[in-house]
């Protein structure tokens, strides 16, 4: 509970420097607004499903994730 505080602490200061200098402005917060749902959504269903599943089962398909992500780059790389 510490770290989370922590992390908030610090994430709840850096917004408000990045706003005193500029950096977030009214379009930030839409976008952020906007994609805040898929995110909680994300979260949701990762928190379900991590929970429901075994521990090898996690980590082959925590495994296949970065493998499918660098095919997708790898592609996108040749073909543009």
């Amino acid at each position: 509970m510490l770290r989370l505080s922590l992390f908030l602490g610090t994430d709840v200061l850096a917004f408000f420097v990045s706003l005193a200098h500029g950096l977030v402005t009214v379009k930030t917060g839409v976008l952020g607004g906007i994609f805040l749902v898929p995110l909680l959504l994300g979260v949701s269903l990762g928190n379900r499903f991590f929970r429901q599943s075994e521990a090898d089962a996690f980590r082959r398909k925590v495994l296949i994730l970065p493998m499918l992500l660098a095919v997708a780059t790898l592609i996108r790389s040749v073909w543009g």
